[in-house]
């Protein structure tokens, strides 16, 4: 493939889902579950801005730069 053993695991893992009962076939890999897996991983991953914390100070010195 082109890629690490470990990128093609952590690939397996996210795109399996958990077992939900311990009878019955165990979950397949879908690719639609991993790429959902991801976006959701990647976007609680970052710190949130600075800014967005203090809206209220940028707005009020936005107001008085345009003054």
């Amino acid at each position: 493939m082109g890629c690490s053993p470990t990128t093609v695991g952590n690939e397996l893992r996210r795109g399996t889902p958990p077992r939900k009962s311990h009878r019955g076939r165990t979950p397949g890999y879908s690719a639609k579950h991993g790429e959902a897996v991801y976006r959701f991983n990647r976007r609680c991953s970052r710190k949130p801005h600075k800014l967005h914390a203090c809206e209220a100070f940028v707005s009020w010195v936005v107001t008085q730069v345009g003054e």
